[in-house]
């Protein structure tokens, strides 16, 4: 017999989990596109970036040298 009540027991355990078979939660917009989901039971985390927006423009900067600025 469970301490628990029968409605407040998760069909889902822990060894599903460890198998790799996951009870997502709701998806999570994070932005520029990123959707995050959280397992209800383990905590693992998956992040889609297949709706992630393009960079228009290159990400580095260019920075001038202390020397430069000094000028």
């Amino acid at each position: 017999m469970s301490h628990l009540r029968p409605e407040a027991k998760s069909p889902h355990k822990m060894s599903y989990c460890k198998r790799g078979s996951h009870l997502y939660g709701p998806t999570q917009i994070i932005g520029a596109g990123i959707q995050r989901q959280v397992c209800k039971v383990c905590n693992d985390v998956t992040i889609d970036l297949t709706q992630a927006d393009a960079t228009n423009s290159s990400v580095l900067v260019h920075r001038k040298t202390i020397s430069e600025l000094k000028a």
